[in-house]
């Protein structure tokens, strides 16, 4: 199988683990961000906001949010780091 092909099918969210409770072992520090354009991911941020998860929606961004606005993505980034 080609490596992309390959990472498709044994890394999408479909044959992935329940990660949930992994992310509620350390929820501040973690941030969750989606494209506003991505409405599946928006609603799972809606979940995740209410496990106690700091969320954040990417405006003009889809489902690839560091490909559709990076320079946001990283602004927040940077100011979280500070």
């Amino acid at each position: 199988m080609l490596y992309g092909a390959h990472c498709l099918v044994n890394l999408s969210l479909g044959s992935q683990e329940d990660f949930r409770p992994w992310l509620l072992q350390n929820p501040s520090k973690i941030l969750w961000s989606y494209g506003a354009n991505d409405s599946k991911y928006r609603v799972a941020a809606e979940e995740i906001k209410s496990l106690g998860i700091k969320t954040i929606e990417i405006p003009d961004a889809g489902h690839r949010v560091i490909f559709d606005n990076p320079k946001f993505l990283s602004q927040i980034i940077v100011e979280l780091t500070k």
